[in-house]
């Protein structure tokens, strides 16, 4: 394979193949038809491997700097707000078990009773601590505008959450039971998007039954 300014040519016995650098410069050229066509083939793959040889190599190179950079930044981030991320971290840890060990605790006797309140308010809770670190991770990138979506996002769980408190357990039950409203819709997305690419749907016909039939009930029920 020779250069000649911004294209490559090869050649093989009676076959030259020249390609430009781009896609408007891309000419094909052979002489001597006898065994054309496969030997432009084979020359043709063979430009193809290397050139995705060498894009491969540019983008490590290029992977590698941007995460040195980021790096750097992330350290110097950690620099100027480490001790309010650690404080935000140990708060979000604290919530954290504190949620899981009063769940552990009563969640049995509270399923038993029917305190759908409870149940309510700690499935809100540990999403909320999910979110929160979200927030953090978000922080520590360098992402603050990201990091204040997602806190309007908690604002809003703590809002259910008292709502939710207001109003007892009738509305509580309401409010779990539209989780199944919600997997139905969700499931119904996935099918639909799989039919579309001509995937099989991950859920069995059984299943998407059981689902409506609980929808149906809930909406007789409500």
């Amino acid at each position: 394979m020779r250069r000649f300014g911004g294209h490559s040519t090869l050649k093989y016995n009676h076959v030259t193949v020249a390609l430009g650098s781009n896609e408007r410069d891309k000419d094909v050229e052979t002489t001597g038809a006898s065994q054309g066509s496969d030997e432009i083939e084979t020359l043709l793959l063979a430009e193809v491997e290397r050139r995705l040889a060498e894009t491969r190599k540019n983008l490590t190179a290029a992977t590698q700097q941007s995460h040195t950079w980021r790096t750097g930044f992330e350290s110097a981030m950690h620099h100027q707000w480490g001790a309010a991320f650690d404080l935000l971290d140990y708060v979000i840890n604290m919530c954290r078990t504190t949620g899981v060990t009063m769940y552990n605790k009563d969640r049995e006797s509270a399923t038993k009773e029917g305190d759908h309140l409870f149940l309510a308010l700690s499935a809100i809770q540990a999403r909320a601590c999910v979110v929160a670190g979200g927030i953090l991770a978000l922080l520590r990138a360098g992402y603050p505008q990201d990091a204040f979506a997602r806190w309007r996002t908690m604002y809003e769980l703590g809002c259910v959450a008292m709502f939710l408190r207001k109003h007892g357990q009738v509305v509580a039950e309401q409010y779990l039971a539209h989780d199944a409203i919600e997997t139905l819709k969700l499931a119904e997305h996935v099918e639909a998007h799989n039919m579309h690419f001509g995937e099989p749907s991950p859920y069995s016909p059984e299943a998407m039954k059981a689902m409506q039939t609980r929808k149906d009930e809930l909406s007789t029920c409500w």
